[in-house]
């Protein structure tokens, strides 16, 4: 998934400065045991080619119809740690932490 969003706005980006933002959002669906290490390479492969612009990622939120022990969610959590340990190597990125408390969220997990 990381790759469309990535080959979307390769165009766009370009025409961008030190005064723009790029912001990166994305959910949990690219995130998972087989494909989590490629999702992660491609984030940091479109941060790595942009650093003429500023580029704000946010972490994946965690899948709250799932329990939290879910190896969906734990690998959320770790793709969370990988991508927060090599967002600092890169001056230009930042990393937004979401907030995941079950208790801001609908029963059935979307965010109220």
């Amino acid at each position: 998934m990381a790759n469309i969003l990535v080959s979307s706005v390769k165009n766009e980006v370009k025409g961008l400065s030190k005064k723009d933002f790029v912001v990166i959002c994305g959910g949990a669906i690219g995130i998972g045991k087989n494909n989590s290490a490629m999702t992660l390479h491609q984030i940091m492969d479109f941060v790595a080619t942009n650093t003429h612009t500023n580029i704000a990622l946010i972490t994946a939120p965690l899948r709250h119809d799932l329990m939290p022990s879910s190896c969906i969610n734990s690998a959320v959590t770790t793709f969370n740690r990988k991508l927060k340990k090599l967002i600092k190597a890169h001056h230009h990125a930042s990393l937004l932490e979401i907030v995941t408390n079950r208790d801001l969220y609908t029963n059935h997990g979307l965010h109220s």
